[in-house]
């Protein structure tokens, strides 16, 4: 492996940092929200988990604000493909980013 190629997130590959910009195995991630059989995204996408994470409580009050129910169901995090979001672009969170 050559000194400027460092291991990515994409698992086994091994490429540059900037890799990670353009890859389409790299991983974005989303404010979720979990109502028993039922799933969603709230928020995002986010290149890291710890910035979805900081939103997960603004996702909620968004939710509780639009959904009376909303109070009841879980919040929380969760990654997706990057390429799996440029391929269906109507792949987008409810509330934005």
């Amino acid at each position: 492996m050559p000194a400027s190629a460092s291991k990515t997130v994409c698992g086994n590959c091994y490429q540059t940092d900037s890799h990670l910009l353009t890859c389409s195995l790299r991983r974005l991630y989303f404010v979720s929200v979990i109502d028993g059989a039922r799933h969603g995204y709230l928020l995002g996408p986010y290149d890291t988990h710890e910035e979805a994470k900081a939103n997960v409580d603004r996702g909620r009050e968004l939710a509780m604000a639009a959904d009376l129910w909303a109070h009841f169901h879980v919040y929380g995090t969760c990654s997706v493909l990057a390429g799996v979001v440029e391929k269906y672009p109507g792949f987008k969170p409810v509330f934005g980013k």
